[in-house]
């Protein structure tokens, strides 16, 4: 399994008021709460905590140099969603792999990052092939101290 990544500790920090508790966000409750509210997902089964892993910290490990740049929420808004198509194309068989790639570097109109895609599909396949989780859904949640929590809604594809 791969190391999760590191959480950057805060220093101070705010001081709560006595009697007060911080309330923290159920991030599993609001992807089911938009997966159940979607057409596409009308009539699937969806089961929540039945995996081994942590998809999302997969997938951080995964793209963590490019997510390394990220510095804003449009950054994050524009890599994580780019990581996971390349992720989910790399469970495509061989054959269908290549026709989803092509067809992503036209959608994207993208020729210069052919290289890209093709390196991180090669990378899925390489260090995380026993990995088989389709991301069918992702909530990218910028936290107050600047960092990035990212939920997925995945299925393992046998």
């Amino acid at each position: 399994m791969p190391v999760s990544r590191k959480r950057k500790k805060k220093k101070g920090g705010k001081k709560q008021a006595p009697g007060r508790r911080r309330v923290v966000p159920d991030w599993n409750r609001k992807l089911l709460e938009k997966l159940e509210s979607s057409e596409l997902h009308k009539n699937v089964k969806i089961e929540h905590e039945g995996f081994e892993v942590k998809v999302s910290e997969l997938i951080l490990d995964y793209g963590a140099d490019l997510i390394a740049h990220c510095k804003t929420e449009s950054d994050y808004n524009k890599y994580v969603p780019f990581l996971i198509m390349c992720w989910n194309t790399a469970i495509l068989p061989p054959e269908k792999r290549e026709e989803s790639i092509k067809q992503m570097v036209e959608e994207l109109n993208a020729k210069e990052i052919e290289a890209d895609i093709r390196s991180l599909v090669d990378r899925k396949v390489k260090f995380y092939g026993a990995y088989k989780y389709f991301v069918v859904d992702y909530i990218i949640t910028m936290l107050e101290d600047g960092d990035m929590h990212l939920s997925v809604a995945s299925t393992e594809v046998e």
